[in-house]
Formats: structure tokens, sequence, C-alpha cells
């Protein structure tokens, strides 16, 4: 038991399963990185997309009556 290939072979497999794990760990950060992006994303699609409705119901796009009833130079 004592045998020096025993211990090189403890040593690749050890050495392979925190490898695995390293492995595992950097692609669940990247997975995890990639989803947090990808949610501000669509956060900022949807404020954006949000602002724009604003100003174009404001100037009177969609609007079930005649939003713009006078203008003058104070209104």
């Amino acid at each position: 038991m004592n045998h020096p290939i025993y211990y090189l072979l403890s040593i690749v497999i050890g050495t392979s399963i925190i490898l695995l794990f390293v492995r595992l760990n950097t692609f669940t950060s990247d997975k995890n990185y990639e989803a947090h992006q990808e949610e501000i994303l669509i956060r900022n699609f949807v404020t954006t997309r949000e602002i724009i409705e604003f100003h174009f119901r404001k100037i009177g796009f969609r609007s079930g009556n005649n939003s713009i009833i006078e203008t003058d130079s104070t209104k």
C-alpha cells in the first residue's frame, strides 16, 4: 500500500476532483453574471419603454379625446 504509484494516482485523482469543483464554481458564477446582466438589460428596457409611452401619451398618441385643447405662450 505504500507504493509510490498509489501516491501518484491519489494526487492525480484529487487534483481532478479539485479542478472539477473549481470549473463548476466558475461555470455557475458566469451563468449568474449573465443572468444578472440580462435582468439589468430588461429593467432598462422597461424603464425606457415607460418613459417613451409617457411622452407619447403627453402629446396625444392613443388618446380617446383631444389632449391638446389650446396652446399659447404659457402652456
